[in-house]
């Protein structure tokens, strides 16, 4: 049996955050249903007074916590509410929701000093396929998003005529410490593998990879000094709210030998130092990982902090190199340049299949790429089985998952045109879960590994190849 590893997974959390433009006033986000068509609207309230909102087309508001945070619900054009109290004292913005049978109750409150450093990002999906994504900017700028709409309930929630899916997602606009270094990179099982050093002395192999929300180590090279938090989701609902252990989603299944959050004092990789960084703790990684001395993963929480990532000679396994900057280059001699679109904290690439429009997720924490089995149906998407042979994709959860190796043609990745790729053919939970099984494939290291020289453009959302 061939095998094939991939890491790509997801944390869900919340805790409360919000922003203020100054002492007197700030700013309520309302969702409306404007001519069916679902709309975003920007109003003000003002300090010291209950600010209220009525009228048939408002179906619920804007809530916001904690950047890496998502949450949703379920919203219809039928509801009973009667209007949204919104009271704005020293810097939170109190929500009260009253209903036409005279009943109240009382939401999440937002914290007005914090939002400023948010980008906020609504999915919204409905009935017949509707979908439309908004953006909200330091909680100030409303953007229409061209991402992909990303639904929290997979779809798993039949949706009747004027009901919507909300998915809100918090992700941090503002960076706090840049990324700046050079470090040597090891190509491993076609991953890119940094040398990582940690404060107990201690060397560690962990991959890079931009299909991960955070950066994990496992427990076992876990400095002792390092005391481990809880990871906690908190659910809201009628009976208020309620902490529990916080979900994380895995490329073939749910990670649940998650212990905790700790604090590195001091976490190093070429001259690239990084101080009081956060990660996530795993009891251990999968058997089929640790053969590969592999103890760690880097996501997008650190990769984020730098303007601009190039890696240098990966056709060159004995001389690759990983540079990080925080002004990006003036860049004009590139093959290739692919745009990033964010959702669900992904990046993703708009291109096609044999004709059919598709959403390339960037996973370099993937080996190799995957199309799932339920898009090929839906697309009817012909492929050539390059073998017969089953083989096994492993995650972080451990538990593995059945593919097939085959071979497709005519792909557009961006503006690249590649006559025939190959895939592994098998189905990812991560895709049910945002509710992309029919639009989403999964792009992996094989692609990339292609290009001598890559350059990540964080803040332009850009992708730059030389061949």
């Amino acid at each position: 049996m061939k095998r094939v590893n991939l890491f790509f997974f997801v944390f869900v959390f919340a805790g409360l955050i919000s922003s203020a433009q100054d002492q007197s006033s700030t700013h309520l986000f309302l969702i409306k249903n404007v001519g069916n068509q679902i709309v975003l609207e920007k109003e003000t309230i003002f300090y010291g007074q209950s600010n209220v909102f009525t009228g048939e087309s408002i179906l619920s508001y804007v809530m916001v916590f904690d950047a890496g945070s998502k949450s949703g619900e379920i919203i219809q054009s039928d509801n009973n509410l009667e209007a949204i109290i919104a009271k704005l004292n020293d810097q939170i913005i109190d929500i009260t929701i009253k209903y036409k049978d005279g009943s109240q109750k009382e939401m999440p409150p937002i914290d007005v000093r914090k939002a400023k450093d948010l980008s906020l990002r609504i999915n919204v999906t409905g009935n017949d396929g509707y979908k439309i994504a908004y953006r909200i900017e330091n909680y100030s700028e409303i953007i229409k998003d061209n991402g992909p709409v990303i639904d929290m309930f997979g779809g798993k929630i039949p949706l009747k005529v004027g009901h919507y899916s909300l998915l809100t997602e918090a992700h941090e606009a503002k960076k706090g410490e840049h990324l700046i270094g050079e470090a040597k990179l090891e190509i491993i099982n076609n991953w890119m593998v940094l040398n990582c050093l940690l404060e107990n002395g201690k060397e560690a192999l962990f991959i890079v990879d931009f299909g991960a929300d955070g950066t994990v180590i496992s427990h076992e090279i876990l400095p002792e000094s390092c005391e481990i938090r809880p990871f906690l989701m908190v659910e809201y609902s009628a009976e208020g709210a309620k902490s529990s252990n916080a979900v994380t989603q895995g490329g073939s299944g749910v990670v649940d030998n998650i212990l905790g959050k700790t604090t590195l004092e001091t976490f190093s990789f070429g001259d690239v130092k990084i101080e009081d960084f956060d990660v996530t703790v795993l009891q251990s990684f999968p058997e089929k990982i640790r053969e590969l001395n592999i103890s760690g993963i880097i996501g997008r929480d650190l990769l984020e902090k730098a303007e601009l990532i190039q890696v240098l000679n990966l056709k060159n396994e004995s001389e690759p190199l990983i540079s990080f900057y925080t002004i990006q280059s003036q860049m004009d001699d590139y093959d290739h340049k692919l745009h990033l679109n964010k959702a669900g904290g992904h990046y993703f690439i708009d291109g096609k299949i044999a004709n059919s429009d598709v959403k390339y997720l960037m996973d370099t924490g993937a080996g190799k790429s995957f199309l799932g089995n339920q898009l090929v149906e839906a697309k009817g998407i012909s492929f050539i089985v390059e073998n017969e042979e089953v083989g096994n994709a492993t995650g972080l959860d451990g538990k593995g998952m059945e593919t097939r190796t085959v071979r497709v043609n005519d792909i557009y990745i961006g503006d690249i045109h590649i006559p025939k790729m190959v895939f592994e053919l098998s189905d990812l939970d991560i895709f049910k879960t945002m509710g992309l099984q029919n639009d989403a494939v999964l792009l992996g290291m094989d692609f990339f590994n292609q290009y001598d020289k890559i350059e990540f453009a964080m803040d332009a959302a850009e992708v730059y190849l030389w061949e």
